[in-house]
């Protein structure tokens, strides 16, 4: 990356692919118009992740994880694979990037000055496990973002939920971010 102005200029993407199977068709054509790409649900297992990268014919570096971890490590696979999230980043800007944070719901990288954040926040349940459930996964995204010392903050992914007043999970979403003194851009209002 030349200069700060190029990074300003850069296209991004937020694409749930349902399964790795099912949303590869498309990774191709993304690779092709925008420098990150947010993926949530690959649905890999950990020894799977490379396919990722090789989908993009090697111009991204790949920044994944699965969420698979802890089944694989309780034994013999049982039911349909689930979650897993990627940040691809084009090797253009990847002189730059460090990876913060992966864990099963989010990854955070730093690309020169800016912090970006790769969500896949969980389906509202009961209103008491899913209020608990989303508050201790903000903070831990709070508490992560606040360690980069970073102002300039991109959040993007599959938030699951509705952006209006009436959505719990938008409320907290809400909070949190003006807690972290951020504007949510998504919202006109």
């Amino acid at each position: 990356m030349a200069d700060h102005s190029e990074q300003s200029e850069v296209k991004i993407v937020s694409y749930n692919m349902h399964g790795y199977k099912q949303g590869s068709v498309l990774l191709p054509t993304l690779c092709k118009d925008f420098k990150i790409i947010f993926l949530q649900e690959h649905w890999l297992l950990p020894d799977d992740l490379d396919k990722i990268e090789h989908l993009t014919n090697m111009d991204f570096v790949c920044f994944s994880k699965s969420a698979m971890d802890s089944r694989i490590c309780s034994g013999v696979l049982a039911g349909r694979p689930y979650g897993g999230m990627s940040i691809l980043v084009h090797k253009s800007l990847s002189t730059c990037v460090k990876c913060i944070a992966k864990r099963d719901r989010f990854i955070v990288l730093s690309i020169g000055d800016v912090v970006y954040v790769n969500v896949y926040f969980p389906v509202k349940k009961s209103d008491d496990m899913y209020k608990n459930e989303l508050i201790c996964l903000l903070e831990d995204i709070a508490a992560t973002v606040s360690q980069t010392g970073l102002d300039k903050v991109v959040l993007g992914g599959d938030f699951n939920f509705q952006c209006d007043e009436l959505s719990t999970g938008f409320s907290l979403l809400k909070k949190c971010l003006k807690d972290l003194d951020l504007v949510c851009c998504a919202v006109t209002n």
